[in-house]
């Protein structure tokens, strides 16, 4: 089976939460099929550092309408050209009409106005376009009937490295980066989670800030940029750590470093949660759909865009550690099991055969 994949995202992020996630889609896919091929297409450079697969380099254009163009004509002939079985979009976007089957990994349920589920929607109605693609959920999510294009209930899955117990090298690796455990994890927030965030540190900072600093990983250059001015605004230059790109096969280490995760704002699909709790770290989070569905009663919420809030979430789970973190962390734990499960990888590669017809 010949596998073509949209990197558009991967190359406005290498070293965020997708490019993490792409890695670990094809770690899982290829170790089932050894002679699964897989080719990450995206615009001019794909400047990614993906482990397995082909990388191919499609004009993007330039303009307000590049992405448009992209999506809508330059990706599907791509995928055409060179042969492959089948499109897999990974952030819910995907062209409305291709010369061969689509998959995206649709997430944000129920869709808001004028967004991309809202968005094939209307466009399946009016021109019935999306009759050869297929729609992928994560199972833990709410079902939402959005007419065509087909849907099917995959549980998720999470890439076997990402454990409780340390590995070998794993203390190597967060010296590398100049980290000593106990720290605050967040994996690439965006502007205005970032903001959030560390005005929610401003709170945690004054009375653990010494001995748990905040570490950022996956910024990347524009907002780690940012996160210097705030954090000097702010006076939190002392207890800030910035870890722009780290490898993916880096995150397990990184993640079995902290002392907790603090997650600021909605997620694509929660990987990133869910790596969180199979390494058996708490978290303390914004409450989202996305959020109460993968982590349920494993993470301690608090109401969206409440800095103190998750400030105070974040310095309970510190101080508190044996009362509150270490329930949250085994209750976590207890949840995660389910994403080793083996028949989820299987499953979804069968999908994808399905409606590749391959």
């Amino acid at each position: 089976m010949h596998l073509a994949v949209d990197g558009w995202e991967l190359a406005k992020s290498p070293g965020g939460v997708l490019a993490w996630r792409a890695c670990e889609l094809a770690e899982r896919l290829t170790a089932l099929d050894p002679a699964l091929r897989l080719s990450w297409l995206g615009p001019t450079p794909l400047a990614t550092d993906l482990p397995i697969g082909e990388v191919e380099a499609v004009d993007g254009g330039r303009g307000p309408w590049a992405r448009l163009a992209y999506e809508q004509r330059r990706l599907p002939a791509a995928a055409e050209r060179l042969g492959a079985d089948l499109l897999l979009g990974l952030e819910g976007s995907a062209p409305l009409r291709a010369g061969l089957p689509v998959v995206i990994e649709q997430t944000a349920w129920p869709a808001s106005p004028g967004g991309v589920a809202e968005r094939l929607r209307r466009a399946a109605a009016a021109a019935g376009a999306l009759g050869a693609a297929g729609r992928y959920r994560w199972q833990d999510l709410a079902s939402v009937d959005l007419g065509p294009p087909a849907e099917s209930l995959l549980a998720p899955f999470v890439g076997p490295g990402f454990r409780p117990t340390a590995a070998g090298d794993d203390r190597s690796i967060r010296q590398r980066h100049g980290l000593i455990d106990g720290y605050v994890l967040a994996l690439e927030p965006d502007r205005t989670d970032l903001e959030l965030l560390l005005s929610a540190w401003t709170w945690v900072e004054a009375s653990v800030g010494d001995a748990h600093p905040l570490v950022i990983a996956g910024l990347d250059a524009q907002l780690a940029g940012h996160a210097g001015h705030w954090s000097e605004a702010l006076d939190l230059v002392d207890s800030l750590r910035l870890v722009p790109t780290p490898a993916w096969d880096e995150l397990p280490a990184l993640l079995r470093g902290a002392a907790a995760v603090i997650h600021p704002g909605p997620s694509a699909n929660g990987q990133e949660l869910r790596w969180a709790m199979a390494c058996g770290i708490p978290i303390a989070g914004v409450d989202s759909a996305v959020a109460a569905a993968v982590v349920g009663q494993a993470g301690y919420l608090v109401a969206e865009a409440d800095s103190r809030a998750l400030g105070a979430a974040c310095l309970t789970l510190l101080v508190e550690q044996r009362e509150v973190g270490q329930d949250l962390r085994q209750k976590g734990l207890l949840r995660a099991m389910a994403f080793h499960d083996e028949a989820a990888p299987s499953a979804y590669l069968a999908y994808l055969r399905q409606v590749g017809k391959t």
